[in-house]
């Protein structure tokens, strides 16, 4: 079990990683890896799964979202965007659904039984640095164990295939929103877009002269979160309600100058799970940030949450660095492997200006230098220039 949450130790906050025998999670990674690729050429994935599909990166969903914001802008048309999670999402995972679908999509019978009967007869055991528990539990009819596990090396790829038959369901009943092109010559329609178990999903009326009333748009959106909801639950899963969020972006006009309209907007957004009891989804502020995919967004397009979540990890890592007996080559390599990759994966979906982006990393970027071992007051032209002309290849 790892921490999910730094210091919170509350074993419903603790994830669970399966530790299989080698070999056998590798026959899983391989022969699910075919699949899916067998499943891209084939095209039979939903262009709205971004999650375990080859070529297709976790940035995606995210500029997805600011172009849809920035249609938005341009337009002045509203629309409603509901962002959700699904709760322990390999966890609960039903593996008789994972037969049936992996088969569907091109498993061996064989193959298949191997893996449902593993997870049928399977014993678990819990280790720690301790040791292992000679204690052991295991799945029976009257205490089930569902889930294919944190770990196996199948589950990405599993999920994703059972996730690509709830958006072909939710997109044959769901509203969706649609968008086009000043001149009507480009068109997409927009139903459910997800990163795994991160999935959001967008209504509107574009093609409507006049703007919709809010009540309208969020009558919709009700409509097809609880969609969204009852296909998940049909599968075993279920939404996370405190990782659940929608903003409404609406406009309006003061004196002829375009507004959005700040604070919550229309009425609260319900949606009823399998216990019959409603659950209000938390509205935010077109003016209020949320966090998706290691991204900080908010329709208004300000980046100042998103500029403080990177000025935190740049505060971490000159912590670490300045207090830490680092040698030059393992600087290097945390540069690298670590800080390079944590500050730089957002920046393609933002707009930082190279002033702000040089302010960011100025403290810590010294400190490194000195830990690279080069002089911290060297002409930083020559630090961030490349090796082959003399430089110190910082990026």
């Amino acid at each position: 079990m790892i921490l999910k949450e730094p210091g919170n130790f509350r074993i419903h906050r603790l994830r669970v990683i399966h530790l299989y025998e080698a070999d056998y999670n590798l026959i899983l990674s391989v022969k699910w890896r075919q699949i899916v690729h067998a499943a891209k050429d084939k095209r039979l994935l939903n262009p709205g799964e971004y999650g375990a599909v080859p070529n297709r990166r976790a940035q995606d969903p995210v500029f997805m979202e600011e172009m849809e914001t920035e249609i938005s802008r341009a337009s002045r048309k509203p629309f409603v965007k509901f962002d959700n999670d699904a709760t322990s999402c390999y966890d609960r995972i039903l593996p008789s659904i994972a037969s049936i679908v992996s088969q569907k999509y091109g498993a061996p019978k064989s193959l298949a039984y191997v893996f449902a009967r593993t997870l049928e007869e399977a014993k678990y055991k819990l280790k720690t640095m301790l040791g292992i528990s000679e204690t052991s539990y295991k799945h029976s009819r009257l205490l089930p164990i569902y889930g294919t596990g944190q770990g196996s090396g199948n589950s990405p790829v599993i999920w994703l295939l059972i996730s690509n038959e709830l958006f072909q369901c939710y997109e044959s009943k769901a509203h969706g929103a649609t968008f086009e092109s000043p001149d009507r010559t480009q068109r997409i329609q927009i139903f459910m877009v997800g990163f795994v178990d991160d999935t959001s999903c967008s209504v509107n009326l574009f093609h409507s002269n006049s703007p919709p009333a809010v009540s309208t748009l969020l009558d919709l959106m009700e409509r097809d979160a609880q969609l969204w909801n009852d296909l998940l639950w049909s599968t075993g899963g279920a939404l996370e309600p405190k990782k659940c969020s929608y903003h409404v972006v609406s406009w309006e006009f003061n004196d002829g100058i375009p507004q959005l309209v700040p604070g919550q907007v229309g009425r609260d957004l319900f949606v009823t799970p399998a216990s019959g009891t409603p659950i209000q989804i938390q509205p935010l502020s077109a003016y209020s940030s949320h966090k998706t995919l290691g991204h900080r967004k908010e329709p208004s397009g300000n980046q100042t949450s998103q500029r403080k979540d990177l000025e935190k990890k740049c505060k971490k890592a000159l912590i670490l660095v300045s207090s830490s007996p680092l040698d030059r080559q393992t600087a290097w390599t945390y540069y690298f492997s670590h800080f390079l990759p944590s500050v730089g994966y957002p920046l393609s979906n933002c707009f930082f200006t190279r002033t702000q982006l040089k302010k960011l990393q100025s403290k810590v970027m010294l400190s490194i230098f000195a830990k690279c071992g080069f002089n911290r007051t060297t002409c930083q032209d020559i630090l961030f220039g490349p090796s082959g002309f003399g430089g110190g290849n910082f990026r």
